[in-house]
């Protein structure tokens, strides 16, 4: 794959240029992001339904956990985050030493079109 390393900024947000970036000038490489795009937008599409009709089926379940075929459908709940800034003992303590190592988390955003390049 031929990649030229080029600083870019991420059209879709304020945020800061990304370093040492690359623009792929590769087919597959833009055939594969396309693909993901659509992933994403058909995700985004389903989770969207899928909320509604949880909601409808709360509604319909009289806000209660409920079973009828072969389904159930019973709310679970989880214990709040923990606010630490609230904490008064520990305003004075750098709690990121007790941080566990960094995450890589991998995004793909597409850039916003500006009128000028249509």
């Amino acid at each position: 794959m031929v990649l030229l390393e080029h600083v870019f900024v991420n059209q879709t947000n304020d945020r800061e240029p990304i370093m040492n970036g690359f623009i792929a000038q590769n087919e597959v490489w833009i055939a594969v992001a396309e693909k993901l795009n659509k992933i994403q937008e058909l995700k985004s599409y389903y989770s969207k339904i899928e909320q509604e009709l949880k909601e409808e089926l709360r509604c319909l379940s009289g806000n209660k956990s409920s079973e009828g075929g072969d389904f159930i459908f019973e709310v679970t709940f989880r214990a709040g985050t923990v606010d630490y800034g609230r904490i008064p003992e520990l305003k004075n303590i750098d709690l990121d030493q007790y941080r566990k190592d960094a995450v890589a988390y991998w995004k793909l955003t597409k850039k916003l079109v500006k009128p000028e390049d249509v």
